[in-house]
């Protein structure tokens, strides 16, 4: 499989320290060559 378009949008930084939640899951497959996945990531600050 090849990936053809690849689009991410940062909302915000993540620094060093930070704990990170990170998802992925596919919302589509039409089981010969698409395929669409969402993701999700989340920070939490460590002070």
């Amino acid at each position: 499989m090849v990936v053809q378009r690849h689009e991410l949008d940062y909302l915000a930084p993540a620094f060093a320290g930070d704990a990170l939640q990170l998802a992925t899951w596919i919302v589509d497959c039409d089981e010969r060559f698409s395929l669409t996945r969402r993701f999700s990531a989340g920070a939490r600050r460590r002070r």
